[in-house]
């Protein structure tokens, strides 16, 4: 089975949802903050790790994209550790898709274009992009 890290701000928890509960059991989906024990409160817009220290998560993120085939990055909103999985799944010369939200520029970042290797405006043309792939 296909394996599946997903990127994205820690608050896209509607998002991470959405693609479990639809792609779950098509596509090995690794959740890094499930990974990592990383409990988000979007009630209250905090986010508790539990312990886990800044080295541990993102050496245990490192390790998820290393096992990973593909990463997905869910983009509607800036965050440098979203962009550091990129950049860090590129370099590993894995496969990088992002989904992002049109007018919001990230489709024109010259720098998100270069390392990606499509680009998409909603969730389900990405992940049925993925499925067609290991058809």
């Amino acid at each position: 089975m296909v394996k599946v890290y997903l990127a994205g701000r820690a608050f896209e928890t509607t998002y991470r949802k959405q693609v479990k509960k639809e792609y779950g059991k098509k596509l090995e989906l690794i959740d890094p903050m499930i990974e990592n024990g990383v409990f988000v409160d979007t009630k209250n817009m905090k986010i508790q790790h539990n312990g886990a220290t800044v080295e541990s998560i993102v050496e245990t993120d490192k390790h998820l994209i290393d096992k990973s085939d593909i990463l997905v990055a869910y983009i509607n909103q800036y965050t440098a550790g979203t962009m550091m999985e990129i950049l860090y799944a590129y370099q590993q010369n894995k496969p990088v898709c992002l989904i992002v939200t049109p007018g919001k520029d990230f489709e024109n970042d010259i720098w998100l274009s270069y390392h990606s290797t499509k680009i998409f405006f909603n969730v389900n043309e990405c992940y049925d992009y993925i499925l067609k792939q290991i058809k």
